[in-house]
C-alpha cells in the first residue's frame, strides 16, 4: 500500500509560528478574514487552554508529504447543543476547517481535492475518538460562503439547525446510532 500524498498530525505548541503566518482569507469578505485571524491568533490558545481538556479540543494539520507545506487545518471539540428548554444533545463542533490560499481549489495528483482531504481528516479523527463521541457533527458557516457550505454537504453536514446568528448557518450531520 502506498502512502497518501499528505500527512495529518495533531497541532501542538510548537506550531504557533507556522499558524501565525497561515493565509486562507479572501480579504473582500469579513467572515473569511475573521477565520484567518482566529487561526493566526487564537486557535492554539483555544485548543491548549488548561480548562479546555474536558471538551477534548483537537487541532489537525494537513501537510503535503514531499514538501511539508501546510495544506490546511481542522479543529473540533465535544459540545452539547441546546435544543428546547433544558434538553441538550451531544455533538462534535467543527471549530474551523481551512485550506491555505495556496491550496484553495487545488487537487492532489490522486485527484482528491485538498479541501476534501482536510475535511476527511477531521471527520475520520472524530469517528476514531476513544471513547466514541456522539455521531452528530456540526459547523457554523456564513450563509454566503458557498464553498464551505458545499464542502460540509459533501461530508454529510446536510441538515440546517435553527440559526443562532442571522447570517450564519448551523449545518449538522444526520443522527447515526453507533
Amino acid at each position: 500500500m502506498t502512502e497518501p500524498e499528505w500527512r495529518v498530525r495533531v497541532g501542538r505548541e510548537g506550531d504557533r509560528a507556522q499558524l501565525a503566518g497561515f493565509a486562507c482569507a479572501d480579504s473582500t469578505f469579513d467572515w473569511s478574514v475573521e477565520v484567518e485571524r482566529f487561526i493566526r491568533t487564537q486557535l492554539l490558545n483555544w485548543a491548549l487552554a488548561p480548562g479546555a481538556a474536558e471538551d477534548e479540543p483537537r487541532v489537525l494539520l494537513v501537510s503535503e508529504r514531499r514538501s511539508n507545506e501546510l495544506v490546511g487545518l481542522a479543529a473540533h471539540e465535544r459540545v452539547f447543543l441546546a435544543v428546547t428548554g433544558a434538553e441538550r444533545l451531544a455533538a462534535t463542533k467543527l471549530q474551523v476547517v481551512a485550506v491555505s490560499s495556496a491550496w484553495q481549489g487545488r487537487r492532489f495528483a490522486s485527484g482528491q481535492r485538498a479541501s476534501d482531504v482536510v475535511m476527511s481528516a477531521a471527520m475520520t479523527d472524530i469517528t476514531a475518538r476513544t471513547p466514541p463521541r456522539d455521531a452528530r457533527v456540526y459547523a457554523v458557516v456564513h450563509e454566503n460562503n458557498a464553498k464551505s457550505i458545499a464542502l460540509c454537504k459533501r461530508h454529510g453536514l446536510v441538515h440546517e439547525l435553527s440559526r443562532a446568528w442571522p447570517q450564519y448557518l448551523r449545518l449538522v450531520t444526520a443522527h447515526r446510532v453507533r
